[in-house]
């Protein structure tokens, strides 16, 4: 399967791209990587590792900079894609790049869609408390995470991991899922989303980063630890005060009431269930 993978650089995407060259089945043609990424978008990168572009240079993959969608077409035109594969990617493909693809232009979510559409639905199912998710194959439409669903699998959230383990479990998943369905793909079938069942979320806030010590155990540290990159600015509210803290650091089972100052850099907030040794700013 001729595949041009479309992504910005992440550990998400990054997992697919290395999943992808290292399959017989699959043959990268391209790679196509952003201009630029708009301030706040979502974006888990780990120094020490490669980029999606030294991975590309290394194994002679075609880096194509998005900047224009007419320019965009023509380069697609020239490397033939059967198949056009979204990974964490900062801008919508117009329908005319979309249609470029031989078989189809596809988007790997997340999520179990139709739940959680959205540039960061990670943060927002570890913020509900959700244990296990899901990735979803489906067709590039204008309507963000709307269109029919090709596959879909869950998958088990590993409890206190960070945002970049989660996006390498999520990616490999999403991977494993697109060489399972790529044989598939020049079928044509799709199953459009039931849109009773669909929901949404935006960009996270700062208001969205605040978390309330009414919350269970687990869910605080799951949210806090894998919801965003390490050093990330959460705040946590006992009804009082409110403690601005960079990283969860250790959970202990040992009661305590709202928050308590360790005096070392660090607090301890109690939960439902136990409490979360946190870092101040």
């Amino acid at each position: 399967m001729r595949v041009v993978l479309v992504a910005m650089d992440s550990v998400f995407a990054r997992t697919v791209f290395e999943r992808l060259l290292a399959d017989p089945g699959a043959h990268v043609a391209g790679l196509v990587a952003p201009a630029a990424v708009p301030r706040g978008f979502p974006r888990s990168c780990v120094a020490g590792t490669p980029s999606n572009l030294s991975l590309a240079l290394n194994e002679g993959v075609e880096i194509i900079d998005h900047r224009d969608d007419d320019a965009l077409c023509a380069e697609l035109a020239r490397l033939r894609p059967e198949l056009i594969v979204v990974a964490c990617y900062p801008r919508h493909l117009a329908p005319r790049v979309a249609a470029c693809a031989r078989f189809a232009s596809v988007n790997l979510h997340p999520s179990l869609l139709p739940a959680y559409r959205g540039p960061d639905p990670l943060f927002w199912q570890l913020r509900d408390g959700a244990s296990s998710t899901g990735v979803t194959i489906h067709r590039v439409e204008q309507r963000l995470d709307a269109g029919a669903i090709a596959a879909a699998s869950p998958t088990v959230l590993p409890a206190g991991a960070t945002r970049e383990a989660l996006e390498r479990v999520l990616g490999d998943a999403a991977a494993r899922l697109l060489l399972a369905w790529s044989g598939e793909a020049k079928r044509g079938r799709f199953t459009v989303q039931d849109e009773s069942r669909a929901t949404s979320h935006p960009m996270p806030r700062a208001a969205d980063r605040v978390l309330s010590t009414s919350w269970s155990l687990a869910r605080a540290w799951n949210f806090l630890r894998g919801a965003a990159p390490a050093g990330s600015l959460f705040e946590i509210d006992d009804g009082r005060r409110r403690i601005v803290v960079r990283d969860a650091l250790e959970c202990q089972l040992d009661r305590v009431d709202g928050i308590v100052d360790n005096g070392d850099g660090t607090i301890s907030a109690g939960f439902d269930g136990g409490a979360i040794r946190l870092r101040t700013v």
